[in-house]
């Protein structure tokens, strides 16, 4: 008997777009994320060991993500390989920290337009 650990992943479900590192780079990695997280659903890959997870997840994305990907620095070597770690660091790596001052400084500097509540 087999565990869903160990199933194979069905071929009819294609694997999410490759991501793409454009200008646009927070709204690719968001279209992937949402993508990837749909694809893993669908295919039980979200029960599956975290190796083998992280691993189909690096076969999804571009060779520009997988240069990315080899520059990030993980605290733990093993965390290379660790699907929750991963998609943080690519986390960071689109989107970024957020600058809490400075999102502050904007909105102090907003000026409330008419017929706005």
């Amino acid at each position: 008997m087999y565990s869903s650990s160990n199933r194979a992943i069905p071929s009819s479900i294609p694997p999410p777009a490759p991501l793409k590192l454009s200008s646009e780079v927070a709204a690719d990695w968001e279209q992937f994320r949402s993508e990837w997280n749909n694809y893993e659903i669908a295919t039980d890959l979200d029960s599956a060991a975290e190796k083998k997870r992280s691993a189909v997840f690096l076969a999804c994305i571009c060779s520009a993500a997988q240069g990315a990907f080899r520059s990030f620095k993980f605290e733990d070597e093993r965390d290379g390989s660790d699907i929750t770690k991963i998609i943080e660091a690519f986390n960071r790596y689109c989107i970024g920290e957020t600058n809490i001052t400075y999102e502050r400084c904007l909105f102090n500097q907003r000026v409330q337009q008419p017929g706005e509540g």
